[in-house]
Protein backbone atom coordinates (compact mmCIF):
# COMPACT_ATOMS: atom_id res chain seq x y z
CA UNK A 1 0.00 0.00 0.00
CA UNK A 2 1.00 3.71 -0.46
CA UNK A 3 1.06 6.00 1.73
CA UNK A 4 -0.63 9.33 1.21
CA UNK A 5 1.47 12.28 2.00
CA UNK A 6 -0.91 14.66 4.51
CA UNK A 7 -0.39 18.50 3.83
CA UNK A 8 -1.07 21.16 6.16
CA UNK A 9 -0.11 23.92 3.92
CA UNK A 10 -4.19 24.27 1.79
CA UNK A 11 -6.91 21.81 0.73
CA UNK A 12 -5.69 22.31 -2.77
CA UNK A 13 -2.21 20.69 -2.12
CA UNK A 14 -4.05 17.88 -0.83
CA UNK A 15 -6.76 17.51 -3.42
CA UNK A 16 -3.90 16.95 -5.93
CA UNK A 17 -1.74 14.22 -3.59
CA UNK A 18 -5.21 12.31 -3.81
CA UNK A 19 -5.51 12.51 -7.23
CA UNK A 20 -2.48 11.22 -7.80
CA UNK A 21 -2.14 8.27 -5.32
CA UNK A 22 -6.16 7.82 -6.94
CA UNK A 23 -4.47 7.22 -10.50
CA UNK A 24 -1.37 5.37 -9.08
CA UNK A 25 -3.84 2.94 -7.35
CA UNK A 26 -5.44 2.33 -11.37
CA UNK A 27 -2.52 2.47 -12.61
CA UNK A 28 -1.53 -0.24 -10.36
CA UNK A 29 -4.62 -2.15 -10.59
CA UNK A 30 -4.46 -2.19 -13.92
CA UNK A 31 -1.10 -3.38 -14.35
CA UNK A 32 -1.83 -6.25 -12.17
CA UNK A 33 -4.74 -7.15 -14.28
CA UNK A 34 -2.48 -6.99 -17.15
CA UNK A 35 -0.27 -9.34 -15.82
CA UNK A 36 -3.01 -11.86 -15.01
CA UNK A 37 -4.37 -11.67 -18.17
CA UNK A 38 -1.04 -12.24 -20.04
CA UNK A 39 -0.54 -15.47 -17.49
CA UNK A 40 -4.02 -16.67 -18.83
CA UNK A 41 -3.43 -16.50 -22.37
CA UNK A 42 0.55 -17.98 -22.04
CA UNK A 43 -0.49 -20.75 -20.01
Amino acid sequence: MYEVPQFDKNENENEESRKIFLFVELVDIGLREMFVRRKECTE
